[in-house]
């Protein structure tokens, strides 16, 4: 449940981050006539898993905006830091838990990411977690 909820608001930021990379088209034809689809509830979509290559390229993409000190790997206090700020978005406008509750919970999910027991999580290590 954690993994889903990490990856899912880890995409959620970096698809808006990925989409201002990417330059404007030239031209664009007139757009086609579209048939609105029915609405798909958001809960049902935050379900899903996603594929191992998604997950791969949101950490890939994510991992030095936190790795702060550019060791390659993340100590408790980055790797919290990270979660804490998807959670913190993704719960935007919820109760909030309070700063004790997000440690812990950020706690127990980097003593589960850290494979190796070493008190660091790799990029590898972090990707394996998020895909479950």
């Amino acid at each position: 449940m954690v993994r889903t909820f990490v990856f899912v608001s880890a995409l959620a930021l970096s698809s808006a981050a990925m989409a201002q990379d990417q330059a404007a088209p030239a031209a664009e034809a007139a757009p086609a006539p579209v048939e609105q689809a029915a609405p798909v509830d958001a809960a049902a979509q935050t379900a899903q898993p996603a594929a191992k290559a998604d997950v791969a390229a949101v950490v890939a993409a994510e991992f030095p905006t936190y790795d702060a000190d550019k060791s390659g790997d993340l100590d408790q206090a980055e790797f919290s830091k990270w979660l804490i700020a998807l959670k913190t978005q993704a719960e935007a406008g919820k109760a909030t838990q309070s700063a004790d509750e997000l440690d812990k919970w950020a706690g127990a999910a980097f003593a589960q990411a850290d494979a190796d027991k070493s008190s660091k999580v790799s990029q590898a290590e972090l990707t394996s977690f998020l895909q479950g």
